[in-house]
């Protein structure tokens, strides 16, 4: 029986998930083992209809997969097979040696997942965790095929005159860094130092604050799940000196691309992510910008942006 239901939205997306575990109570666990420290702040209580179900259910044996096509591999840690109309996640649980299998119809908005029946709580949470994660495939590929957002390595920022910023790089390049410098300020709010969402809402782009994975700015600040309008995008360095160059629209998507969660298994949702981006460097100024270890380069952005992006 499915006696639990729970409703979170995620960037304007209402996802829905039943099953016959407490998720109040794993979601508590969780924080406090240092899993899924923001989802409770998702939880949607409102009339809009879900976009995305999941059924969680809870099995002795997890389904054979059989002659499925493999599309997509991470790191071994997570596939992507097709079969038939279905998508099949399988995922390596690290704690539990086990593996982990979630299947989706083709548009990703009926999902099944299957989790092993245990007594460890630990590996339960882990089971969770991994499900939540699985979300940042899904809202990927879902944001792909409507052309209507990406999901970033960034750092994101709302400032207090309502402007956001967001500080894309890949790993090393300073993200938390930044967020940390960024935090010290007045009424300055740290949406996420790892994982941001861009969405375009009515011919604007919007930036997000996620849930999902994060540097080690999560042992600095609690994060905040909010949303801000997009100012500005910045390609972060280390540098020996704070310089900024603004980059053209082709310079731009040079740098955007490799910090994107690109769709690679399907080639429309791949060209409507380059279309998205085309738009978005289009009309939000983006800069390369090297920095120096300190928070002097917080007065330089905001010197800056205040002479350039009035």
């Amino acid at each position: 029986m499915l006696n639990y239901k729970v409703r979170i939205k995620i960037a304007g997306v209402i996802v829905q998930a039943q099953s016959d575990i407490a998720f109040t109570k794993i979601i508590k666990q969780a924080q406090e083992s240092c899993f899924l420290t923001h989802f409770d702040k998702l939880i949607y209580k409102g009339r809009q209809k879900s976009s995305v179900s999941i059924i969680i259910k809870r099995v002795n044996k997890l389904p054979q997969i059989c002659n499925a096509k493999q599309v997509f591999i991470m790191n071994k840690s997570w596939c992507l097979l097709e079969k038939g109309n279905k998508y099949i996640y399988r995922i390596m649980l690290e704690n539990s040696n086990n593996e982990q299998v979630i299947i989706a119809n083709r548009t990703f908005t009926i999902i099944t997942a299957y989790v092993l029946s245990v007594k460890d709580k630990r590996c339960l949470i882990e089971n969770i965790s991994s499900i939540c994660n699985f979300l940042q495939v899904l809202l990927a590929r879902n944001f792909a095929k409507k052309r209507c957002g990406v999901l970033v390595h960034a750092a994101g920022i709302k400032r207090q005159n309502g402007k956001g910023f967001v500080f894309a790089g890949k790993s090393g390049a300073g993200k938390s860094t930044m967020s940390d410098f960024w935090s010290k300020q007045n009424k300055t709010v740290v949406l996420n130092d790892e994982r941001i969402i861009i969405r375009k809402i009515k011919n604007r782009f919007f930036i997000f604050g996620s849930p999902f994975q994060r540097g080690n700015f999560c042992d600095i600040l609690s994060l905040k799940i909010e949303t801000v309008c997009l100012g500005s995008i910045f390609f972060i360095y280390h540098a020996s000196k704070n310089k900024i160059k603004k980059l053209s629209e082709k310079e731009a998507f040079m740098w955007i691309f490799p910090v994107l969660f690109p769709v690679f298994w399907d080639k429309d949702c791949l060209k409507n992510i380059v279309l998205f981006c085309q738009d978005l460097i289009k009309k939000v100024p983006c800069y390369r910008l090297g920095f120096v270890n300190n928070k002097s380069v917080v007065g330089f952005v905001k010197k800056y942006d205040k002479r350039h992006n009035r």
